[in-house]
């Protein structure tokens, strides 16, 4: 499982067989194996991705890292600044699971999405950034049908979900605007671990008229900054 990483999210037979230095064939009854247990699936082109599976037991551990520790202050400073809701979520089966939110002094706020939510990833720009950074989460969405559409604005056609994914991954944050929530929008950017895998996302949600009004440039500018504050402290620079 080592050899997948965030640039490289599937293998073929021969790529995994160089990396490990195994021969084909002995790599190819290991893969089958993981295959077999659930652990990696075979795409289209007959490469080789770890499933949710994987990232399911990755979140899990997630509670024993110094993720959350690292995160409050960086949350904590969006929220003062900007004086929205801050969130913390990472990936867990098809859904982002909110462990952290601090909310700054705007007197409307968003209480549908708190400490323990569990948030589709097909809507959210939390969510959204992690189809677009964690590696095979995209293709294990699109495998299912039954994207629910909570409001009109929800994405659930995979074509038009895959376009937008790929954007996201372009220009390194995600934006939402009433996918989820109506009347809500909110702006999110990818946290990289110390192995350099998305381990999460951190966002600033709040209503449509305050993220998309005259301040959004300085919020995407402050998000994804405060991404990369966290994604440093993680790695220890």
């Amino acid at each position: 499982m080592a050899y997948f990483d965030h640039q490289r999210p599937e293998l073929t037979l021969a790529e995994v067989a160089e990396r490990s230095g195994m021969n084909k064939t002995t790599a190819y009854r290991l893969l089958n194996t993981l295959v077999m247990a659930g652990w990696l699936a075979r795409s289209e082109s007959n490469a080789y991705r770890p499933t949710m599976r994987v990232f399911q037991i990755g979140s899990v551990a997630l509670a024993s890292t110094n993720l959350p520790t690292e995160a409050k202050p960086v949350l904590r400073s969006l929220a003062d600044r900007f004086g929205d809701t801050a969130y913390l979520m990472v990936p867990s089966g098809r859904n982002a699971v909110c462990i952290d939110a601090i909310t700054g002094d705007s007197p409307v706020t968003v209480n549908a999405v708190a400490v323990g939510s569990s948030l589709p990833l097909h809507a959210a720009a939390g969510p959204v950034t992690m189809l677009a950074f964690v590696p095979g989460l995209l293709e294990e969405e699109l495998s299912h049908d039954d994207r629910e559409p909570f409001t009109p604005g929800t994405i659930t056609d995979p074509e038009h979900l895959r376009s937008v994914v790929e954007k996201v991954r372009e220009q390194g944050y995600a934006v939402s605007e009433g996918d989820f929530l109506s009347d809500v929008a909110a702006v999110a950017a990818p946290i990289f671990g110390s192995d350099g895998a998305c381990v999460g996302t951190i966002s600033l949600g709040g209503t449509v008229d305050r993220i998309r009004g005259a301040r959004f440039d300085d919020i995407v500018a402050g998000v994804v900054a405060a991404g990369k504050d966290l994604t440093a402290r993680l790695q220890g620079r």
